[in-house]
Parts: C-alpha cells; structure tokens; sequence
C-alpha cells in the first residue's frame, strides 16, 4: 500500500501547486442552428434545451455559429439559455455580406474582460475577431490579451466551395502574418471540412495546432469519437440527419497556447466533442451507455443543433501542467456535480482495467476517505460522501503507472 501512497504523492504533487496558482477557461464553440428562425423549432423550445447544455458546459468563453443578425435574438441566447452564470456578457457580430446567420463570442466578465471586435469581410460570411483579456494576468501591467477568430466556413463538397473555404483561411492567416506581435490566438467554429487535407485545413495549420493532434484524416469509423456532425434525432425541422460522420466544428490554437511554460496554455486532454463517446458513428448520437455526459444532457444534444459542441480548457499562471502523452491525465466523468446522493459516482473511461487509488480531502487540507477499485471502462467508481457537510472536496485519482486526476467536487 505505501507503494500507492507515493505514487498518489507524485501523481498529485505538481496538481496540488497548480491548484493554489492557477485557473481555469473553459471554451466552447456550438453551432446552434438557426437560432431564432421561426422555421425552425419554436425559440422558447430552443432555449430551454440550449440551457440544460450550457448549465452542463459552464462555458467561460463561448463562440456560437448560425445565430440570427439581430440584437433581440443576441440577447435572448444570454438571457434565456446562458443562466448559469449572471456575469456572462455578449460581444459584437459583424455582417457585411448581409448573411441570414451570424457568429457571436460570449465571455465571463468576472474571469475576462472585452477590448473590441473586428472583421475580416468574407464573400460568404464575415469572419469575426474578438480581443479579450484575462483580468488577473501574471505580471504588473500584463492582462494576457487573448484574440479569438470565429468562423463559420462554406459549405458542401465541390471545388468551388474547397476553394472558398481555403481562401477563407488564408485571410486568417495573412491577417495573423501582418500582426507578429500576437502570439496568443485561438480560431473556432463551423470549418465545413470534410478532409484533412484540404487547403483550407493545411493553410490554418500554418498558424494553428489541433489540440488533439489529429490533422491526418476524420473520415471512416476509426475517427468516430471526433466526428460533430449530425448527431440530429429529427424532431428539428431544420436540422440535417445522416448520423455523425464528419468532424465540421473546431477548435485550433495558437502554438504559444500549447505551450505548458506560458501564462495561458490549453490543458491536455481536455479537448472533447461533447457527447461522443465514439459509438455512434453514421447515426444519431447513441445515448445508451454513454458516459461521457449525464444522459439527459445527451438526449437534448440530439435535437438541440445538428452539430455537437467542441470543449477544451485553457490553464492560467503559468508553468502549467505538461503535455506529456506518456502521463496524461486521468480520464474519468462525474455523474453530477454537485453530489445530490450520499456517493459521488466517476465513470472510469479508460480502455485498460486495472487498480485505480483515491483519495478525498476537505478544503482544510483533512483527508476524509481513501480507498482502491479495480475498473474497466464505462465501471462505476464511487465514493462515499453521506459524512460530508456542504462545501467542496477535492478528489485525486492514480493509477498503478502514476497517472494522475483531479476533480472538484460540490455538495450542497
């Protein structure tokens, strides 16, 4: 046992220091389809399946696609469906081409602040660029600025879309070429690519990372656990079918964001198509044995947009944890949080059964119970919580090579 006593030290020892001086970001990019075209479901319908999936994602920033061009329906998103956070704030949107849709960024004005917005004028759409700050910043006098791209490319197959898309792309990357003093940049949005090699893919790639790495190919089953579109059960009249097949929504970084020793860096394997466990490739978003969110969140992914949502995390402070692919992290999902029963339950989702140690401890720094399960993937693991007043707990996980999680858990 002292064996694993160690390795929790180890596995947990940089992620305590990370917890005492960093924070989180929590970016999401959604195309919601039509928002607030009355051909579509009725918006009141639309809000409230937008809200159960946003009061899941808890968004810090969110890049939406296909929002309706007018202020009423700007607002009717942040009013109506971003309730999980009062400080949630709308930006700008541009439409010189008069498009029926638009893109739109909206932040947390407690986390981030919001310098202005530009746009690159499109033939289709515009492409939008909004500046942020992170308030806190590292240094006297540094507020982290922050540029984010929003796009929502051409769509369909055929070459004269391939080429609007790759010219599309080129204007992001000449813009980002005129400006070299910027290093920390991130491009989200409905990319409508159906290769990884198309032109316009391989030209962000000039200035962008994948945060997942995965720039050699999505299409066929083998990429199922990628693929964003079109998870739609057909209750939205607007709403394209033919199953999840094509990875269409992104999210590319800047390659200072990627890396761990800046202020701001993306947080390794935390970039996931919302609701895709992989076991629905070329059909409607599976739900049955589908961990990877709270199943009630995953039935209303089905009909909320033809597309699944992207997530990823930025860390902030600096000296962040390190993308190392050898001791990734952990990776387990809480069903519900805050705890509503006596026992949190953890969904272990990696593919290889073995012993995983835990231990939970108070914000007082007393560990409260520690245990170890053997676990398969999709296995529950759950800990006992009925001792434990209101307040919140922090969980370590470890495994028997040293990998390491860390999940914060709420009771009320």
């Amino acid at each position: 046992m002292m064996k694993y006593v160690t390795l929790l030290l180890m596995a947990f020892g940089a992620s305590t220091s990370l917890m005492a001086q960093s924070d989180t970001i929590t970016y999401v990019q959604y195309n919601l389809l039509k928002y607030a075209d009355a051909s579509c479901i009725p918006l009141s319908t639309k809000n409230n399946r937008l809200k159960l999936i946003f009061n899941y994602l808890q968004p810090d920033i969110l890049t939406v696609n296909e929002m309706a061009p007018n202020n009423t329906a700007v607002n009717s998103l942040l009013n109506n469906a971003l309730v999980f956070n009062s400080n949630m704030k709308a930006t700008a949107y541009g439409n010189s081409t008069n498009s029926d849709v638009v893109n739109m960024l909206y932040y947390n004005s407690v986390k981030l602040g919001y310098l202005g917005h530009s746009v690159i004028k499109g033939n289709i759409r515009d492409i939008d660029i909004y500046r942020l700050y992170y308030k806190k910043g590292t240094a006297p006098g540094d507020t982290l600025d922050l540029y984010i791209f929003s796009a929502h490319l051409k769509a369909s197959q055929g070459n004269s879309n391939v080429l609007e898309r790759a010219n599309a792309a080129q204007s992001v990357v000449n813009w980002l070429a005129q400006r070299p003093q910027i290093t920390r940049y991130i491009i989200s949005g409905d990319f409508n690519l159906y290769s990884s090699t198309e032109p316009a893919f391989q030209t962000l790639l000039e200035r962008f990372v994948d945060p997942i790495d995965q720039t050699e190919g999505w299409s066929g089953i083998q990429y199922a656990a990628v693929h964003t579109q079109s998870p739609a059960d057909g209750t939205d009249p607007c709403a394209v079918g033919g199953g999840l097949d094509d990875r269409f929504d992104f999210i590319l970084i800047s390659p200072g964001l990627y890396s761990a020793a800046e202020p701001i860096s993306y947080a390794p394997d935390s970039y996931k198509a919302v609701g895709n466990n992989g076991n629905s490739y070329n059909q409607v978003l599976n739900c049955v044995n589908n961990y990877s969110v709270p199943y009630g969140v995953c039935t209303t992914l089905r009909n909320a947009s033809d597309h699944l949502p992207v997530r990823m995390q930025l860390l902030t402070g600096g000296n962040t944890a390190v993308h190392n692919t050898q001791k990734r992290a952990l990776n387990f999902n809480i069903l519900g949080n805050p705890v509503q029963g006596e026992q949190a339950v953890l969904y272990c989702l990696e593919k290889d059964a073995q012993n995983y140690h835990w231990q939970l401890w108070a914000e007082d720094g007393r560990m409260l119970a520690s245990g170890e399960k053997y676990l398969g993937a999709n296995q529950r693991l759950e800990i006992p919580m009925s001792a434990c007043h209101a307040g919140i707990f922090t969980l370590y996980l470890a495994d028997e090579q040293g990998r390491g999680g860390v999940f914060r858990l709420i009771r009320y």
